[in-house]
């Protein structure tokens, strides 16, 4: 069985992924219409998300920082999902994706000074992101708020929203999804789903067939 196969089964069965590379990095989709300039910008990103996960994790082991949950495997999701996002749009994420937060505008000593505790630097809506939520779910709920917001205001903007799969056990995630869905909340949740929530893998999470389906 070839290694996309088994990633797949491990953790949503029957789902077929939207795709351009393969593992071996190989063109298997259609290349999507974005200059040679702006792939590297997005690579860079990547490598920055990296090198700052890989330097906070440092400063954690020395005491000197908080503690702290890495990027490594998920830098492509990322960028991709704070990529697109204008000005106007909101962006409230999980303790994984700093690097969203980098792309969205975010100065990334502000990233370090609050992983090094300094509270004054927790960024109320600088650039349209929120404070990294630890509190396991509650960004969804967030995400939805400003997307009502920004629908009632008649704000062209929308909401971005970014969870692991871990947070789509929480009632707060449930909630997010049935109020957007019912109110068509300009929204965009995201599952970033790498199999386990910790230490409990996904088949022990739900017995839903794809997380997605929690949105129906």
């Amino acid at each position: 069985m070839k290694e996309r196969e088994v990633a797949i089964q491990q953790i949503d069965p029957g789902m077929v992924p939207y795709q351009i590379l393969d593992v071996e990095g190989k063109l298997v989709g259609e290349m999507p219409d974005l200059s040679a300039e702006r792939l590297l910008s997005l690579y860079r990103y990547m490598q920055l998300g990296r090198a700052f996960s890989n330097k906070i994790i440092a400063l954690q082991r020395q005491g000197r920082a908080t503690t702290f949950g890495s990027l490594a495997g998920q830098e492509a999701t990322a960028v991709g999902l704070a990529a697109p996002l204008q000005p106007q749009d909101w962006l409230t994420t999980s303790y994984r994706e700093l690097v969203s937060l980098i792309v969205k505008g975010l100065p990334l000593p502000t990233l370090i000074y609050a992983f090094r505790g300094f509270t004054p630097e927790h960024y109320p809506g600088e650039n349209h992101c929120l404070p990294i939520q630890i509190v396991i779910g509650t960004q969804m709920l967030h995400a939805v708020g400003l997307a009502m917001a920004a629908k009632i205001s008649g704000d062209k903007a929308v909401a971005v929203g970014v969870c692991g799969d871990g947070a789509t056990s929480e009632g707060d995630f449930n909630e997010a999804l049935n109020f957007a869905g019912v109110f068509q909340a300009p929204v965009v949740l995201v599952v970033q789903n790498n199999g386990w929530a910790i230490s409990v893998p996904r088949h022990k999470q739900s017995a839903a067939p794809t997380l997605a389906a929690r949105g129906a």
